[in-house]
C-alpha cells in the first residue's frame, strides 16, 4: 500500500508544472536582461559619440532597458523572502559606495583610512563591471518598492499614492528639495546624494579634444522605487500590466527628449503617476464619502504644496 502512495506523492498538477515553467521562464528573462544591460554598458563605452542624435538614441536604449529592468525585477519579486534576500544583497553591495562619499567630510581622522579602502574596493569592482553600480541601485530600489508594496491591500489606494508622489516630485524638483539645492552649488552634500542616488543612462562621453561633453542624463532611485511599487502591486492584484509598460516606456522616453533638447530637469514621477492612473482609472472605484475625502486631503496637499513652493521661491 505504501508503494500506491509514494508514487502518488511524486506526481505534479499541470498547474504547478505550468507555475514552475513560467517560474524558470521569469528568472531567465531577467538574467538574459541583466547580462545585455551590462553589455550594453561595454560597448557604449567604446563608442566615440560626438553628434547629439547618437547620444539621443544611446539614452533612449539605455532607459528602456532599465525600464525593462525595473518592472521586471518588480515582476519577480513575488515572495517576501525573495525581497528579504534582494533588499540584503543590493544593501551590501551598494549602501557603502552611495554613504561614503556623502560622509566622508563629516567622518573622524581615525577612521578615514579603514572607510578609504573599503571605498576604493567598492570603485574598482564598480569600474571593472562598468554599469553593475546602477543595475545594484536599481535592485536596491525595486526591492524597497516591492516591500513597500505588500501594505498597499487595496487596488484604489494606488491613485492618492500616485498624486502625493507627483506633487512631492514637483517639489523636489522645482521647490527647495534635493534636486534644487545641488543645482545651486550651495550644498555639496545635496550635489553628492544627486550622484550617488541617480542612475547614469549612459557612461560619460567620448569626444574630441577641446569639446566640453555635457554630462549624462540620469534618472533618480525614487523614480526606480515607485515604479517597482506600482508594478508589484500589479503582479499582487493580478492586473494586466503590458500595455501600462508600453504607454510609461513611451511616454518617458518622450519626456527625456523634452530633457535632452531643453536641457533642463523635470520631475519624473509626474508623467509615471500620470500614466498609472490614466492607463487603470476604471480600477479605482470610491464610495461618495471616499471621494470626498480624497477631495478634502487632495486640496490639502495641493495648499501645502504650493505654500512650500512659495517659501521656496522667496529664499
Amino acid at each position: 500500500m505504501n508503494e500506491p502512495l509514494d508514487h502518488c506523492e511524486t506526481i505534479e498538477s499541470p498547474e504547478m508544472s505550468s507555475n514552475s515553467r513560467i517560474g524558470r521562464k521569469e528568472w531567465g528573462v531577467l538574467a538574459a536582461s541583466v547580462a545585455f544591460y551590462l553589455l550594453f554598458w561595454q560597448v557604449a563605452l567604446r563608442i566615440p559619440i560626438i553628434h547629439p542624435f547618437y547620444l539621443a538614441t544611446l539614452s533612449l536604449c539605455s532607459l528602456t532597458m532599465v525600464l525593462f529592468l525595473t518592472v521586471w525585477f518588480a515582476r519577480t519579486l513575488k515572495y517576501p523572502i525573495w525581497i528579504v534576500g534582494s533588499l540584503a544583497l543590493s544593501l551590501v553591495v551598494t549602501l557603502p559606495s552611495v554613504l561614503i562619499p556623502m560622509l566622508s567630510s563629516n567622518l573622524p581622522p581615525t577612521l578615514v583610512p579603514m572607510i578609504g579602502r573599503i571605498f576604493y574596493f567598492y570603485r574598482d569592482i564598480f569600474r571593472l563591471f562598468p554599469g553593475l553600480q546602477g543595475l545594484m541601485l536599481i535592485l536596491l530600489a525595486v526591492s524597497v518598492g516591492a516591500a513597500l508594496s505588500r501594505l498597499i491591500r487595496e487596488t484604489k489606494m494606488l491613485l492618492p499614492i500616485a498624486i502625493v508622489l507627483a506633487l512631492v516630485d514637483l517639489y523636489v524638483v522645482f521647490g527647495g528639495g534635493l534636486v534644487t539645492q545641488a543645482n545651486s552649488g550651495k550644498s555639496v552634500v545635496a550635489q553628492q546624494a544627486m550622484k550617488s542616488l541617480t542612475v547614469p543612462l549612459t557612461p560619460k562621453i567620448r569626444t574630441a579634444k577641446g569639446v566640453i561633453s555635457p554630462p549624462p542624463l540620469a534618472v533618480g532611485f525614487a523614480d526606480f522605487l515607485f515604479t517597482s511599487l506600482f508594478f508589484a502591486c500589479f503582479v499582487r492584484f493580478r492586473i494586466p500590466a503590458r500595455k501600462t509598460f508600453f504607454w510609461l516606456c513611451g511616454t518617458l522616453c518622450l519626456y527625456l527628449l523634452v530633457v535632452q533638447i531643453f536641457k533642463v530637469d523635470l520631475p519624473a514621477l509626474v508623467p509615471i503617476a500620470a500614466v498609472v492612473i490614466g492607463r487603470n482609472w476604471r480600477l479605482f472605484q470610491y464610495t461618495p464619502q471616499e471621494r470626498r475625502d480624497l477631495l478634502i486631503a487632495g486640496l490639502v496637499a495641493a495648499v501645502a504644496m504650493g505654500a512650500l513652493l512659495f517659501a521656496s521661491r522667496r529664499h
